[in-house]
């Protein structure tokens, strides 16, 4: 990317990928599903030139580089391939394939199989056909259960063992155990200060 100046006024030269890109985005805004897949697409490529030409794409297409459409168009784009694959199933509105991309692809396969994916899928029952929760707008959507546990202030030394016993067996049955730096420091054996 780079810029020009003619008689006091700047103009943005894009480099030839961003602009191929930015055009097939556009045309593909006015196809069905295919053309959503073909956007996705774009949006995916342009994200790999770089910040700047990356930054040039959304501007050339209308979008901000960090809005929720193209957010969604990422997701979609990175199983692109798959979902051309199955594209006569999708429907063409884009929202819905953005939901049907967040699936494990044996289970749009097993979707599109059982006839819960089609053309006509769309609309206010879409999630709950597709097994996915609806959450509020702006929270994150992810299909992993956890709990939150308030441990209390100053615990005895029984308390802390118990509790690293506890998260040694969850990791044994194979669960991730994310611990925050709080509760690292929570569990760790109290330092031993001697008087001087």
């Amino acid at each position: 990317m780079s810029k020009i100046s003619v008689n006091d006024s700047n103009f943005t030269v894009l480099s030839k990928e961003v602009s191929e890109y930015a055009a097939r985005f556009t045309a593909g805004a006015h196809k069905s599903a295919e053309g959503v897949l073909d956007m996705a697409w774009a949006v995916v490529k342009a994200k790999g030139l770089g910040e700047a030409d990356f930054q040039s794409f959304c501007d050339a297409v209308g979008f901000e580089a960090k809005s929720s459409t193209i957010r969604k168009l990422s997701v979609i784009g990175r199983k692109h391939e798959f979902l051309l694959s199955k594209v006569e199933a999708l429907p063409s509105n884009w929202t819905t394939i953005y939901h049907i991309s967040r699936l494990a692809k044996d289970k749009i396969e097993e979707f599109i199989k059982d006839e819960v994916i089609t053309p006509s899928l769309g609309g206010k029952g879409a999630l709950e056909l597709l097994g996915l929760a609806k959450v509020p707008n702006g929270t994150k959507q992810d299909n992993s259960k956890w709990f939150k546990a308030e441990l209390p202030p100053s615990p005895c030394i029984d308390f802390k063992t118990r509790l690293q016993a506890a998260i040694k067996k969850l990791e044994e049955l194979e669960v991730k155990v994310e611990q925050s730096d709080a509760l690292k420091a929570f569990l760790s054996p109290a330092e031993i200060v001697e008087a001087a």
